[in-house]
């Protein structure tokens, strides 16, 4: 019966942990373009990428994949009146670079000239 109650606190703590982990929170700043500066919470349990920009305080939650030490996610650029842009982005955790690339031009993702750490 212990090993049986043992195996079973075990088990929840192995399921409930992941769900009270904290997010990653990185500062991501450019240094060609200080208004581009953000903060940036990983969460990495539900592979989630909230963004917050430090000019304007919009804030912006997308799903997330993580693979090869690469975050990727889609992302928006509002436009005042217009629909919003999507932009596809990743972030190298190795380097803490950031890449960029806007759906209606380059499929090509390059880099923002922003870090984050």
């Amino acid at each position: 019966m212990r090993s049986i109650s043992v195996l079973t606190a075990a088990v929840l703590a192995t399921v409930v942990s992941p769900a009270n982990a904290e997010k990653l929170k990185l500062r991501c700043e450019s240094p060609l373009v200080p208004s581009a500066s953000s903060t940036l919470y990983i969460d990495e349990v539900n592979g989630r990428i909230t963004q917050i920009w430090d000019a304007s305080g919009y804030e912006e939650t997308s799903p997330a994949t993580f693979k090869d030490g690469v975050w990727r996610w889609v992302g928006t650029i509002p436009v005042g009146g217009e629909p919003d842009i999507p932009i596809d982005r990743s972030l190298d955790r190795r380097t803490g670079e950031v890449f960029a690339a806007i759906q209606v031009g380059s499929e090509r993702l390059l880099p923002t000239g922003a870090f984050c750490r």
